[in-house]
């Protein structure tokens, strides 16, 4: 438009050029176009008409309504946006369309943000490595031209400290941004990491309408209604999902009786009810779950009441530093598979968890450098996470290492397949094995900034072995964080790819999107380099379960072999789940099982101690004082046996003498049938009988 004076002066009146009111040219938008469509927001804030634009457009108008009579203000725009536009006589001609799209502002790629929440530091766990392959996984996905090739992955990485308030507080961070077209570009959370954090936040994430998906909390939650937590899951197999593959193990080891010592209060246990009902459920004795409270040191009454209800098989969920007192105990106690007795323990303690003499060795040099300040975190993470332990060694028990080694020595121990096959092919078309490769080539690099770091901000020189020249091992989790972030953008790239869906990603928190895209997140099914994932209506995916038993060597350490794999139905819906038999034990060799007991056999599930009697009770299942009362009844019985026995032999042979001496009076003549038994013939008169006497007598 023209030019106009100052409104404050006085305008030509006849200059219907600056007549304020009817020629202003204003762009009007409806305001939540600002926050539902930001894309839709920025066109229309960067487009504009030049005066000769808007004339050509109102002569269009015109001459379409003299024309045609009728307005159609589509045809009118296309009409126009097609016209010729010519900059100058040297350049080619381009049309107004052309003209405006080349003038817009250059932007890069939309970006999408994932809210991360890792253990990062803190007292209780650490693995700040899991950090790094979050941020490979997203690098992958920016690097991969078929996934989400129209935005751009961006990860915030937050330090929850695996604990319950500081998780709380990195949600709330996240969420109430000052930046509010960040939040509404937050695809959703990538954490937290522990159990006992994971309830909180998948609670309130539906207010927020937010996703969360968690990468290593195994543990239940209170409800199992996915509608109580519509937009929580995790690329980590629930620990509930363990009861198919315990009874599928039971079965075939042919024990029915079985028990339980688990820690009051965590998380991580809390799927031992369902445990004890599938159990029964398949004619599994559940003899009782003891429960010790956290701080318990004294362990040998927990160890008591399973000895006296004759527990043999007894499955241990609890924290480390509780398994390393119960352990010590048990050996003191004669409670371990030497003696008959088989534990079911964790699989997910760390590398040295055992080892009793180090962690003195450690913990006593540590008090004596720094006896104001609390105890450092002292266990190496090996490449696993913490997670459901404090990382503080705590209280040791009075055992060495040497008797530990003896107490774990042939236990058991159900894991989840934290990685598919090398060979499986994943993201980026390559495998499993290579994917490892890569991985350890970043975290080398990562654990060797991490360890630098832990040595600057020590204090005192404490002369401690790191193990940085060893070989790197993978955190057992990392293939759950790099699916998880894969997860994420296959989601996304789903919702972006159906033309119905296209403008969803504008306000990624809105109720439509949060639906639909939760919707796209239950439907996922592809193989990551922990193995299929898919959830079929359930918040967790199914994964395969091993089962390996644990034996020492001679360098002082214990290490792992497979005995078996629990491969469950990835099709069950998750009304179905409680079959058991829709899964499978895939692979299964009992002979590579090492029976640690005296003569090397199965130990039994349910052997008596009842002295001379034991193996009686055992074989007829029942308590000693009714195996006393059988056995006396028995004994009784069998000596009216021999008594009844003895009677008819004596009997016997006194018929036999009578037998004879009667033949013997038949062949005399003295029995007959005609005749009665008489002695008068065998009289001697008494004149022929003759007394000799002596004299005197």
């Amino acid at each position: 438009f023209p030019q106009c004076r100052d409104p404050l002066l006085k305008r030509d009146a006849n200059d219907i050029n600056c007549l304020y009111t009817p020629n202003r040219l204003a762009k009007v938008v409806w305001n939540p176009v600002q926050n539902e469509a930001p894309e839709l927001y920025r066109f229309i804030q960067h487009f504009g008409l030049s005066y000769q634009e808007y004339s050509d457009l109102l002569e269009i108008y015109n001459s379409k309504v003299k024309s045609e009579g009728i307005v159609n203000y589509d045809d009118i725009a296309c009409t126009w946006l097609k016209q010729k536009k010519k900059e100058n006589s040297n350049e080619k001609s381009i049309t107004i369309y052309e003209h405006k799209l080349a003038n817009l502002p250059i932007q890069g790629k939309p970006e999408l943000y994932i809210g991360g929440i890792f253990p990062m530091t803190g007292k209780k766990y650490r693995a700040p490595e899991l950090a790094k392959v979050a941020q490979m996984a997203v690098e992958d996905v920016n690097l991969n031209s078929g996934i989400l090739s129209s935005h751009k992955l961006v990860l915030s990485i937050n330090d929850g400290k695996c604990e319950a308030d500081v998780v709380m507080k990195r949600f709330i961070d996240i969420i109430k941004t000052k930046d509010t077209s960040r939040f509404r570009s937050t695809v959703g959370m990538l954490g937290p990491a522990c159990s006992d954090t994971v309830e909180p936040i998948a609670g309130v994430s539906k207010h927020f309408r937010t996703v969360v998906i968690s990468y290593s909390a195994e543990g239940s939650i209170s409800s199992d209604n996915s509608n109580d937590y519509p937009y929580f899951f995790r690329t980590i197999a629930e620990n509930k999902q363990y009861k198919h593959a315990y009874i599928a193990t039971l079965q075939k080891l042919g024990w029915s009786k079985v028990a339980a010592l688990t820690q009051d209060g965590a998380k991580y246990s809390d799927y031992m009810s369902t445990l004890q009902d599938e159990f029964q459920n398949n004619d599994i004795e559940f003899v009782m779950n003891r429960k010790f409270p956290k701080e318990a040191t004294d362990m040998s009454m927990y160890l008591r009441d399973l000895k006296d209800r004759g527990a043999k098989i007894i499955i241990g969920e609890f924290y480390a530093s509780s398994a390393r007192l119960i352990m010590c105990e048990a050996y003191k106690s004669g409670m371990t598979q030497k003696q008959g007795y088989v534990w079911f323990l964790p699989g997910w303690f760390d590398d040295r968890w055992y080892d009793i003499d180090w962690l003195r060795r450690v913990k006593n040099k540590t008090e004596a450098l720094q006896p104001e300040n609390e105890s450092a975190s002292f266990i190496s993470n090996g490449g696993t996470i913490q997670m459901f332990e404090d990382s503080e060694v705590g209280v040791l028990p009075p055992c060495t290492t040497s008797e530990m080694l003896q107490a774990l020595h042939g236990h058991l121990s159900l894991i989840h397949a934290n990685f598919a096959p090398d060979e499986n092919l994943v993201q980026g078309n390559r495998t499993v094995y290579e994917w490892k490769q890569s991985l350890k080539q970043r975290m080398s690099e990562t654990k060797h900034d991490y360890k630098n770091a832990q040595r600057k901000s020590s204090e005192n020189n404490i002369d401690m072995d790191f193990k940085l020249d060893h070989q790197i091992k993978l955190n057992k989790y990392s293939g759950y964080v790099y699916d998880a972030v894969w997860l994420y953008a296959q989601a996304l790239h789903t919702l972006v790819s159906k033309n119905t869906t296209t403008s969803y990603i504008q306000n990624l928190h809105s109720e439509q999107t949060v639906e639909e895209f939760v919707k796209i997140i239950k439907n996922m099914d592809f193989e990551g380099v922990t193995g299929r994932i898919n959830f079929k209506g359930r918040p967790s995916r199914l994964s395969n379960v091993r089962i390996i038993q644990w034996l020492k060597n001679t360098s002082n350490e214990i290490f792992e072999h497979d005995i078996g794999v629990y491969v469950p139905d990835y099709g069950v819906e998750e009304n179905n789940l409680t079959n058991h038999s829709d899964g499978k034990m895939d692979k299964w060799n009992e002979k590579l099982i090492r029976w640690q007991t005296l003569d090397g056999t199965k130990p039994l599930d349910n052997p008596k101690e009842c002295g001379l009697l034991s193996a009686f009770a055992t074989k007829l299942d029942i308590e000693c004082q009714l195996a006393i009362t059988v056995v006396f009844i028995i004994g009784f019985a069998i000596l009216l046996l021999i008594i009844f026995i003895v009677f008819l032999v004596f009997r016997r042979r006194y018929e036999m003498k009578m037998q004879a001496t009667e033949d013997r009076m038949r062949a005399l003549g003295l029995l007959t049938p005609m005749s009665v038994l008489a002695l008068d013939e065998w009289e001697i008169p008494r004149d022929r009988v003759v007394i000799n006497r002596k004299l005197g007598e």
